[in-house]
């Protein structure tokens, strides 16, 4: 029983077909008192690492193989190839990465017989011969001799053929063959069971994970082949089933016995970069030093000694621990970055606490003049390599990482790997597709479950009625729910790491096997145990406020250095004035509040501020302690009045008295228990861990050393456990202090580059793929005026323009870069178009297959400067096309721009009848549906116009408005963390106007956007009242009205409803019906006109109320 195994286990890291986790089936194997495990994945080893040492905590032997394919003549032969020692390991690590890279084919991953005549050593294989028999193309026996002759040679007695039993078509045939072949060859049999679920009950869950897949690849026919018995089985059950030839069982423990593997991390080996001998480099890497801390101290007029002794008491302790390669790999690319004007930030994390980084130019925050402690990136006693995290320009991060690629080239270089597991929502939908469930079923399925990254199906299905009424409708649908319970948390796809890059010093085969997905190259194992494996990990991650601080600073040429007055007047005005909407991370409400509370004087109050406000402090008080204390509302305590500690008053002056960064926090540690740097750091990390053993451990310690301060065991507790509680929500100072620079330079070019600062914006978000609505919209609220566009001014993209920007032409839907560069050269030849006709007789000349995109420019208004009507210019277009299409099948190109004019056929009297029913408020509606805003005007604009000047409404028997001063609440939008609670942002003092009387004077507006206002009866008044609304961020700046129909007979209200829905339109009044004090929604829209309302008269509706909402 202790030599017996199953040897071909697929895990979740297959993807394909199996659901099994390695901690379940560990634990599986740990109650069948099997000892020892392999697990087989197609094609990789990736879940090896996982599972070595939690079996050896568990006292089970590990040994690690692949399932592989040889592809032979378009055969195909599926092998188990298992390694026996660390050679064997890194010859099968060789054989997959080589089979990724260049056996990765459309139909799969295949290895090619040579690549194992080289890499044979310290492998067993294990040959299946069942898609071979059962191929297409029929058994060549021949051939087949000469494959397994020529296996036979190459691994001789480590070659065995693989049996099953699991009650596959064929099955008998084969074993019959396989006996047959092992004889006549005299090769062993090794019994599998080919498992990919833990129990019998799991099969339909298996085969849904196989739906999925293959769905993707849009396969009628499953690839392998699957039964019910392909479950983890005993070794009494194995007994059993091959109770006629126990010798194969036998040979699993000969396998067992036979592979031997002491799998250990690897030491940190560094690359290099292209200079040979260490002494050389030692020199260049002492050079660049001190040319940098030169050139940065004589910009600053700052004296030399202090930053030189740091600077050596750095560059020891690197030397000692042999970083030079390190920093010089990271100056490489850094310098290479600046080359190519791809900015970088001034530092994240504690690397911006090193003087090295500053003066190699990695980091742009100085240490020595802002006290920052070094030993909390780097000291002696600790081993590994040094974090740092380098942020990027968001839109040029690709190239760096290309850059990584040609230096140390693909032997060298990897990107990280992922893996994504279906949410519930997904899954379902997807299973539903798969399984054979219609769409709209499937989706409503999906739709009912709500989103939640906390709650488990379980979990879901506990809490939610509406999940449980669906699933007892159908029992399709009850089907997919306990497919999808035993899928969930299982991975079914694989990622690119964004900005994770590995670089190694010999070839990353001989360390960890890669992967090819769609041209990237990617490791096998994830990023935390490359780290333990010994490979170097660069994050590049990806900021997109640098790119809009670099893209606004080209656009003003006396800002090309990038430096930034710190003491600048007019930013701490605007922050001040609570100005701070798209400055970096001082945006929000929150931030606004405390800015509004105690105004920011300098930079050290944004580092103050950014610290502070996260979840840990505000929830505590620390915020409002901190205000208070800073505007000299209550007097500084150390930390607090009750437990007042003088002492702490060196290290907590600067702050008022609170421990808000985490070096503060080390300091302490330091000073009472008497300790180094790098043991402080291990005492801080027990204090945010929560273990309690080790806190009273701890504790005690701390006691003891309190004594000398001759305080008591309940004070000394006290303050213990303060600083525990300080801890949990401690911020980096040194981060504080990178970030703080980026929100200043943002805030800078906000307050004295305003119009250029909000163009990046726009730019930055046009080259990412963001949708423009939201940052427009942004913008207009701040005050930045938006120019129309002008088939005459407007450029490829947006510009300035006077004291405004102006839309472009790619704005424009369908509008290729071929299209804007012919109207922009013809432009700038003629200088400008004179009107409409002699646009449309140069673009004559060419074949106009681009009529769509004529169409848009027209209502997007880009030919408004004729001043002409879109309408009639979209109806004129239409015979000028077709007179182009006709003249050219007869006449040359040159003929057919003099035959082209201009002709108005709005006047025609049937044309005439159907402009004259579209309304100004109709075009603007185009113009959304094309743009998603408004470029020309809003709709309230044209309302308003027509109430300009008078006061009393009912002077002119049109309106009674009733004002009403009250809150409009809009729901925020919530974070992960903030499902349970309802969060709504405030508009206070909206002006919402409740007409009660209709006008038949005045043409109410049709709005196509979508809102909902609750109303609640007034006896008193006898009217109703709108109580909330809901959705009116898009009515800040449009306006909308419902119309409540009042009917007391059912005959009325039905025939009320069909007329209706006759006039049913996709823009207009929403209608809502009153009968018998309840209201009834009818979700249609409707063009209310004279006609209509008479004809409601006339059915016997008696009273209809309209209500309007505007700003």
């Amino acid at each position: 029983m202790n030599n017996f195994t199953h040897l071909n286990v697929h895990t979740e890291y297959s993807f394909v077909d199996s659901i099994i986790k390695t901690g379940q089936i560990i634990s599986i194997y740990k109650n069948m008192g099997i000892k020892s495990l392999c697990i087989t994945d197609l094609v990789s080893i990736t879940s090896f690492y996982e599972y070595y040492f939690y079996c050896y905590d568990n006292n089970i032997k590990p040994l690690i193989g692949a399932e592989c394919f040889i592809l032979l003549n378009g055969n195909i032969i599926g092998v188990i190839l298992l390694a026996k020692t660390k050679i064997g390991y890194q010859n099968l690590m060789l054989i997959l990465s080589n089979s990724w890279r260049y056996g990765n084919i459309e139909n799969g991953v295949f290895i090619k017989l040579y690549w194992l005549k080289k890499l044979f050593k310290d492998l067993i294989i294990i040959i299946n011969i069942r898609q071979y028999i059962l191929n297409n193309n029929g058994f060549n026996q021949n051939e087949f001799f000469f494959i397994m002759k020529n296996l036979l040679f190459i691994f001789e007695n480590d070659c065995y053929l693989e049996i099953s039993r699991i009650n596959l078509p064929f099955e008998d045939y084969i074993n019959k063959k396989i006996f047959f072949y092992s004889s006549k060859l005299n090769i062993k049999i090794v019994a599998t069971n080919s498992v990919k679920f833990l129990n019998k009950e799991d099969y339909t869950s298996s085969i849904g994970k196989v739906l999925l897949n293959q769905e993707e690849f849009n396969n009628e026919e499953l690839y392998f082949e699957y039964s019910n018995e392909q479950y983890v089985k005993t070794y009494k059950q194995m007994k059993k089933i091959f109770y006629d030839y126990l010798e194969s069982l036998i040979n699993i423990s000969n396998i067992i016995n036979d592979c031997n593997l002491n799998f250990k991390c690897y030491k940190f080996d560094l690359p290099k970069i292209n200079v040979k001998k260490f002494n050389i480099r030692k020199k260049i890497f002492i050079n660049l030093l001190k040319k940098g801390l030169k050139s940065r101290i004589l910009k600053k007029n700052k004296k030399y000694f202090p930053y030189l002794n740091r600077l050596n008491k750095e560059v020891v302790l690197i030397k000692k621990l042999n970083l030079i390669d390190y920093f010089l790999i990271v100056t490489e690319f850094i310098i290479w970055s600046k080359k190519k004007t791809i900015p970088s930030g001034p530092g994240r994390g504690s690397g911006a606490s090193s003087i090295i980084c500053y003066s190699l130019y990695i980091t742009d925050v100085d240490p020595v003049n802002e006290n920052l402690l070094f030993e909390r990136f780097l000291t002696s006693e600790r081993s590994g390599m040094p974090d740092l995290d380098l942020d990027f320009c968001v839109l040029e991060r690709d190239s760096l990482i290309d850059h990584m690629f040609d230096y140390y080239n693909y032997f060298h270089t990897a990107q990280i790997i992922t893996f994504h597991n279906l949410s519930a929502k997904s899954l379902i939908r997807d299973l539903a597709r798969a399984i054979g469930l219609d769409y709209l079923s499937g989706d409503r399925f999906s739709k009912s479950i709500p989103f939640s990254l906390e709650l488990s199906m379980e979990d879901i299905f506990r809490k939610y009625l509406s999940v449980r009424s669906f699933i007892s409708s159908n029992e399709k649908s009850l089907d997919i729910w306990k497919i999808s319970t035993k899928i969930e948390g299982v991975y079914s796809k694989i990622g690119k790491h964004a900005g994770g890059v590995i670089i190694s010093k010999n070839t990353l085969y001989s360390i960890t096997p890669i992967l090819f997905d769609e041209d990237d190259c990617l490791t096998q194992y994830e990023k935390n145990i490359l780290q333990e494996i010994g490979l170097l990990k660069f994050d590049f991650l990806g900021l997109k406020t640098l790119s809009i601080i670099n893209l606004s600073l080209s656009m003003i040429p006396e800002k090309s250095t990038g430096e930034f007055n710190i003491d600048d007047f007019h930013t701490y005005q605007m922050l001040n004035n609570l100005e701070t909407d798209l400055v970096f991370q001082l945006e929000s409400h929150g931030m606004k509040k405390m800015i509004k509370r105690s105004s920011i004087e300098n930079i050290y109050d944004i580092i103050m501020y950014l610290s502070l406000f996260r979840p840990g402090p505000i929830q505590s008080g620390c915020v409002n302690i901190f205000l208070n204390r800073k505007n000299n509302l209550e007097k500084t305590y150390y930390p607090y009045k009750d437990n007042n500690f003088i002492f702490l008053k060196i290290f907590l002056s600067y702050t008022h008295g609170i421990m808000i960064f985490q070096e503060q926090i080390v300091l302490i540690i330091i000073a009472f228990f008497e300790c180094t740097m790098y043991d402080s750091e291990k005492i801080f990390s027990i204090m945010i861990s929560n273990s309690f053993k080790e806190i009273k451990i701890i504790n005690k310690i701390f006691i003891k050393k309190c004594s000398k301060l001759k305080l008591s065991i309940y004070d000394s507790n006290k303050l213990f456990y303060l600083i525990v509680a300080f801890a949990q929500y401690s911020f980096n100072r040194t981060h504080a202090h990178s970030y703080a620079k980026i929100v200043f330079q943002t805030a800078f070019l906000k307050a004295n580059y305003l119009l250029e600062y909000c163009l990046a914006n726009i730019y930055v978000d046009q080259l990412l793929g963001i949708d423009l609505d939201r940052i427009i919209f942004n913008l207009k609220t701040i005050g930045i005026f938006f120019y129309k566009p002008d088939i005459n001014i407007s450029d490829e993209n947006f510009k300035l323009y006077k004291k405004g920007i102006l839309f472009g032409f790619s704005v424009i839907k369908f509008i290729d870069d071929d299209f804007i560069d012919r109207i922009l050269y013809y432009r700038n030849k003629i200088f400008f178009y004179n009107n409409f006709e002699i646009f449309c007789k140069i673009f004559s000349i060419f074949k106009i297959k681009n009529k769509k995109v004529i169409e848009n420019l027209i209502f997007c208004g880009f030919f408004d400067c004729f001043r002409i009507n879109r309408v009639f210019l979209f109806i004129n277009f239409q015979f000028i096309y077709q007179k182009i299409i006709f003249l050219k099948k007869e006449y040359n190109r040159s003929l057919i721009y003099k035959m082209v004019f201009y002709i108005d056929y709005s006047n025609l009297p049937n044309i005439k009848k159907k402009i004259l029913n579209i309304l100004n408020l109709d075009i603007l509606n185009i113009e959304k549906k094309l743009l998603r805003f408004y470029i020309s005007h809003q709709p309230s604009d044209l309302y308003f116009s027509k109430l300009l000047g008078f006061f009393n409404f009912n002077s002119i028997n049109r309106l009674e408005p009733i004002v009403k001063n009250i809150t409009i609440a809009t729901p925020k939008k919530k974070l992960f963390f903030e499902k349970k609670i309802n969060i709504f942002r405030l508009f206070n003092n909206d002006k919402i106007y409740i007409f009660d009387r209709y006008s038949k004077y005045i043409a109410l507006p049709d709005v196509e956007i979508s809102f909902s206002f609750l109303f609640n009866y007034n006896k008193k008044l006898k009217k109703h009242l709108i109580v909330k609304c809901w959705n009116t961020i898009p009515f800040i700046f449009s306006i909308g009205s419902i119309f409540y129909v009042f009917t007391h007979n059912i005959k009325v209200l039905t025939q009320s409803i069909i007329l209706l829905y006759n006039n049913f339109n996709f823009t207009g009044s929403k209608i809502f019906f009153v009968y018998k004090k309840k209201i009834f929604s009818t979700r249609i829209c409707v063009k209310i006109n004279e006609k209509i309302i008479l004809s409601l008269k006339f059915l016997g509706v008696k009273n209809f109320t309209c209500f309007f909402c505007s700003k």
